[in-house]
């Protein structure tokens, strides 16, 4: 009588196990979350105008404001001088963001709203852009983008 309560117990708990799992109720994150992760990410970096955090989110090569970046390093090193011009990010949001995920590839269309100051004028502006994005083993990144920033 006790090994079959104790069967059953184990039995049990199994199939709870099996269907958390299943049902999504693990630790699993899901493409679209990573995703939103990612451009959370992005957003951040951005209003921190960390440089070497920015060029980690990109895939490579890459082209950036109409300039190849062939590594992170040099993507970087880009991000730091153009920081130099931009005295304060006061607000970077990437807001009414719409997702098409298809495998390892994706796109976010996002409105870029931004204040900054720049050279010492405080620019506001909402920007409509795309951003593509590559699925590179287990992590999102950025490949490309188009309107932003």
């Amino acid at each position: 009588m006790k090994l079959k309560r104790f069967l059953t117990a184990v039995f049990v708990l199994g199939l709870a196990a099996v269907l958390t799992g299943c049902l999504g109720g693990g630790t699993g994150i899901t493409d679209e979350d990573a995703v939103h992760s990612l451009l959370n990410q992005y957003e951040q970096a951005f209003r921190t105008k960390d440089a070497k955090k920015l060029a980690d989110l990109y895939t490579y090569p890459i082209e950036i404001d109409g300039a190849s970046f062939e590594n992170a390093e040099e993507a970087a090193f880009y991000y730091t001088l153009s920081f130099e011009f931009l005295t304060e990010v006061h607000e970077f949001e990437l807001f009414d963001r719409t997702l098409m995920i298809t495998g390892s590839e994706a796109t976010a269309e996002v409105t870029a709203k931004s204040k900054i100051t720049l050279l010492g004028e405080t620019l506001e502006d909402n920007v409509p852009g795309i951003l593509m994005l590559r699925k590179v083993g287990s992590q999102w990144r950025i490949a490309g983008h188009v309107g932003i920033e």
